[in-house]
């Protein structure tokens, strides 16, 4: 298969779910901006997902890798598919938006899943050998001898590496997001009703804004989620978990002004969800917010 395709760019698949995450991003602008932190972020990093799995294991040599990834680009694909269909009964899809969605997702969809069965096809199986040369061979067989024999612990240490940094980095990002999401939320706010008193801490946050009621807590499953009124949202990935939570309540009164200014302090704690050694990684901002 990748005898003939030189780069990822050229599988008409990849091709396919690109213009589906262009039409995600596009449709989803007009979604509601409450939404943004919700089933629109959601949608988008689904449609995303898919053609950088497809990229990503189009790169890797074995057909047990590929496959891996492109199971995990068919995974994204039905989440994206899911997400549809409810974006279509809160009515944020038009008729005419949800039919190009759908026919845009069940074309990816069924491409996809010609990809993965061809890496199990008798033909990929005989063009995959033949596309090593001999120098090509020779290379393959003298490097997995190192890596056996000689330097295993080396690359085991990298894997380890590897593991921490992409922890790390999934972390750090879910912080960032969150505390933005808390920022915008209090930066529009009219008061905070939870915590209520100076100098009070609570592990939820209670604001009026536009005369919606906009609550922060943790879920069960210690998730960070965000309520609109009645509308629940959990605005971090399902990678990292809360590991704490706290907002303490400060007051500034100005005797010239005549006016107290309220602040939040805001305490985030989020630890990678892995039960794997080598991805345990956990980190903790402190930051205060006013409201405007």
């Amino acid at each position: 298969m990748n005898n003939e395709l030189k780069s990822f760019k050229d599988l008409k698949v990849w091709q396919k779910a690109a213009d589906l995450a262009t039409l995600v991003y596009k449709t989803t602008e007009k979604f509601p901006r409450s939404e943004l932190y919700g089933i629109t972020n959601q949608m988008r990093r689904a449609a995303v997902s898919i053609s950088s799995n497809l990229a990503e294991g189009f790169k890797r040599i074995y057909p047990r890798e590929k496959s891996q990834f492109y199971n995990i680009a068919y995974s994204s694909i039905s989440e994206l598919e899911s997400q549809v269909e409810i974006s279509k009964k809160l009515g944020f899809l038009s008729e005419n938006d949800y039919q190009k969605l759908l026919l845009a997702v069940t074309e990816v969809s069924k491409m996809t899943d010609g990809l993965i069965k061809s890496l199990n096809s008798k033909s990929y199986i005989l063009n995959s050998s033949r596309g090593f040369s001999l120098l090509e061979l020779l290379i393959y067989v003298a490097v997995l001898a190192i890596v056996t024999v000689i330097v295993s612990g080396f690359f085991l240490a990298i894997n380890k590496g590897r593991g921490q940094v992409d922890a790390r980095t999934e972390v750090n990002q879910n912080i960032r997001f969150a505390l933005s999401a808390i920022e915008r939320d209090l930066s529009a706010a009219s008061s905070v009703t939870v915590p209520a008193t100076t100098g009070a801490t609570s592990s939820v946050l209670t604001l009026i804004s536009g005369g919606n009621t906009v609550t922060y807590a943790t879920t069960t499953l210690n998730r960070l989620q965000r309520t609109v009124n009645s509308l629940s949202e959990v605005i971090v990935s399902e990678r990292v978990k809360i590991d704490s939570l706290s907002f303490v309540r400060l007051e500034n009164t100005s005797n010239a002004l005549g006016k107290t200014f309220v602040s939040v302090e805001t305490g985030l704690g989020v630890s990678y969800d892995s039960e794997s050694p080598d991805q345990q990684y956990s980190a903790a901002r402190k930051t205060t917010m006013s409201l405007r």
